[in-house]
């Protein structure tokens, strides 16, 4: 039996994560292992007796917000964690209280470091685009990896989100009249090599989009096979 005194953190959070992936919905696993693997650089070697309100107040306050200035919701998704965690070893008699009921965020740090943040942050216009993806096509063609250029440009331009472009299959377009519907998404899994999730329970896409004639013709290139199953975009 392991005595509690030497359990630690890092390895009760993973453990009462990997637990609960089998209740959580696919959008709070991948949330909440996101936020473990933030977790990971600060808390590497700590035992889990020894967090304390200091501990976690210098995490969340000065490492999360100062140092990394991660956006409020980043941080509030690794707080709910951690709490939960903390929780169920409070529960288990692992500790005696849960010391983050005691630590508050400075929300005045959050809005000046987000705001510093976005201030430097790069957005693509029109025309950068449109050198990405012609450099990107250049090398991928050269390389044989002219799928990636077609997930590229369809996430940049009709704003696919990934899982949405991995769960296309070329019976979800209709090249007739130009129309892209969204009818699943499939992302990796943890515990199965992928996750398929079905939209809305009648049978109705959860979105269509519009395609130009020059992307109605892109994907006719790329369809090489009439398979109504197969997924465009295979990994």
């Amino acid at each position: 039996e392991i005595n509690k005194e030497d359990i630690l953190f890092l390895d009760y959070v993973e453990s009462f994560r990997l637990f609960k992936n089998n209740s959580w919905s696919e959008g709070s696993i991948d949330k909440n292992r996101h936020a473990y693997n933030r977790l990971i650089p600060f808390f590497n070697g700590k035992k889990l007796c020894e967090i304390d309100k200091y501990i976690l107040s210098d995490y969340f306050n000065k490492y999360l917000i100062e140092e990394k200035h991660y956006a409020e919701d980043t941080i509030n998704d690794t707080k709910i964690l951690v709490n939960q965690a903390l929780e169920e070893a409070l529960d288990e008699g692992l500790i005696e209280k849960n010391p983050l009921r005691r630590v508050s965020l400075n929300r005045t740090k959050i809005w000046e470091y987000v705001k510093i943040k976005h201030d430097d942050d790069v957005i693509f216009d029109e025309e950068e685009a449109a050198l990405f993806l012609q450099t990107a096509k250049d090398y991928l063609y050269r390389t044989h990896n002219e799928i990636l250029y077609y997930a590229f440009y369809f996430t940049l331009f009709l704003g696919l989100r990934r899982s949405e472009l991995m769960g296309l299959r070329w019976s979800d377009i209709d090249f007739d009249k130009k129309k892209l519907y969204i009818y699943r998404v499939r992302t990796k899994g943890i515990s199965q090599p992928t996750i398929v999730r079905n939209g809305t329970k009648n049978g109705d896409p959860m979105r269509i989009y519009y395609l130009e004639e020059y992307e109605s013709q892109m994907l006719k290139s790329l369809k090489d096979q009439e398979d109504e199953i197969r997924w465009i975009i295979i990994s």
